[in-house]
């Protein structure tokens, strides 16, 4: 709309034509400008056809947002803006290689997020922060072959991370810090040599602990030691040629060990 045209009009013109512009860069920041298969199927979900009549309302509506296999190689930093209430968020399949600084921030409600099977090769630091209400994490079978650090420090309500078939060749001792509810832990079909020391203290209630098919060659004395309440341990496919004293003490809900 031009301004020009706006001020031939008089004040009540003004107004209105101003108006119309609030609306106009409204849509625009809403759905118009977004990346094609995430507009579309926002406007599929809400039964629209024009991307100018969704209005913030609609946006907050939204529940579950799956895009997976959508042939997607890129999203745009406001991709997901104004969804508010959000609970899924679901992309695997498609052709991603990076993802955008902030492109999480405004889902706050967030309970599931599937990147997997994607090209990702790095995370910008952050990428997570505001999640809080996370539960499930997705990120494996992608390309990632380190982890920024303090990734999943903004995660408290997390319960299951899986991060399988990467290339990640190295953790730092306080990866999973911050994680209290953890319960699920899937690290398997990385290039994983060595764990540090204290890797998973703090993780009282992790149920489930599958690190095979790494390239582990030893594990550090007391490793497991504090997971009470451990039921799976599945270490095997990988170069283990010596454990440490009684590794496994303590471990008393144990009912499936592949080492």
């Amino acid at each position: 709309m031009n301004v020009r045209r706006l001020m031939r009009g008089g004040i009540a013109g003004a107004l209105l034509g101003w108006a119309a512009l609030a609306a106009e860069a409204q849509s625009d920041s809403g759905i118009c400008d977004r990346t094609p298969q995430v507009r579309d199927k926002i406007l599929e979900i809400l039964g629209a056809t024009d991307c100018e009549d969704v209005a913030a309302g609609d946006l907050a509506s939204i529940v579950v947002l799956d895009i997976s296999g959508s042939g997607i190689d890129t999203l745009k930093a406001g991709d997901f803006d104004g969804l508010a209430n959000l609970r899924e968020l679901n992309f695997p399949g498609n052709q991603l290689t990076s993802l955008p600084e902030s492109l999480f921030a405004d889902l706050e409600n967030l309970e599931q997020l599937w990147i997997n099977d994607n090209l990702l090769a790095s995370l910008p630091a952050g990428t997570f922060d505001g999640l809080t209400r996370l539960r499930s994490l997705l990120m494996g079978n992608n390309r990632l072959t380190e982890l920024e650090q303090d990734l999943f420090d903004a995660l408290p309500a997390l319960e299951r991370l899986f991060f399988g078939g990467n290339a990640l060749t190295g953790l730092r001792g306080d990866t999973f810090d911050g994680l209290p509810n953890l319960e699920w832990l899937y690290y398997a079909g990385n290039q994983l040599t060595a764990l540090p020391e204290g890797l998973f203290d703090g993780l009282a209630k992790l149920k489930g602990l599958y690190f095979f098919g790494n390239d582990l060659t030893a594990l550090p004395e007391g490793i497991f030691d504090g997971l009470s309440n451990l039921q799976i341990l599945s270490f095997q496919e990988n170069k283990l040629t010596r454990l440490p004293d009684n590794p496994f003490r303590g471990l008393s809900t144990l009912r499936q060990l592949r080492v």
